[in-house]
């Protein structure tokens, strides 16, 4: 899954980059967290003496983002905690909850009021208030052809991730050893 492999880099620059550090500053403490937080802020802050860092975690931001979250309706997330669309076949969530936080997109759902009866009426929300709506209805199962597009548009991004990770290596090695070498 996409979402792992960036986990996997975000590991591979921390470790690499205190390595890096403790090598080249002598015996320092190491203050590492434990492998399971680390996570792109950990990243962040190791990956300072690159130069092309802050690219790096640029790409590696395209990686599992919004967009595809949106395209396969969360099906990581939800694999991982809820119910998933089904893929290519099947209905799934019958009933969704949805959390709204301001009148706007609560009047999107519900559309103008006015000419309902009074009794029917939502009341207005107040600020900072939150509205819990439980809808009835069904979610089509995902196209297999769009998730497939979408997943080989993820591969490309590792792979550049991956192109520009071995920079990474590069720089360390090129400090340390000169041009001679390269591992990767």
């Amino acid at each position: 899954m996409p979402q792992a492999m960036k986990e996997k880099f975000y590991f591979y620059i921390s470790h690499l980059a205190n390595q890096v550090r403790r090598i080249s500053h002598g015996p320092v403490q190491d203050n590492l967290v434990e492998d399971h937080r680390i996570n792109r802020d950990v990243a962040r802050k190791l990956i300072g003496d690159w130069p092309k860092g802050q690219d790096f975690l640029t790409l590696l931001d395209r990686i599992s983002d919004e967009e595809m979250s949106r395209r396969t309706q969360n099906f990581r997330n939800g694999f991982s905690h809820q119910i998933t669309p089904g893929i290519h076949v099947g209905m799934t969530r019958f009933v969704t909850r949805s959390i709204f936080k301001n009148q706007e997109d609560l009047d999107v759902i519900f559309g103008d009021q006015s000419r309902m009866p009074q009794e029917l009426r939502r009341p207005p929300m107040n600020p900072g208030e939150k509205r819990i709506i439980y809808v009835f209805g069904g979610q089509e199962a995902l196209k297999l052809d769009d998730v497939v597009a979408v997943l080989v548009e993820q591969i490309q991004r590792i792979h550049e991730c991956y192109d520009m990770f071995k920079e990474y290596v590069w720089f360390y090695e090129d400090q340390f050893y000169g041009d001679e070498r390269k591992t990767i």
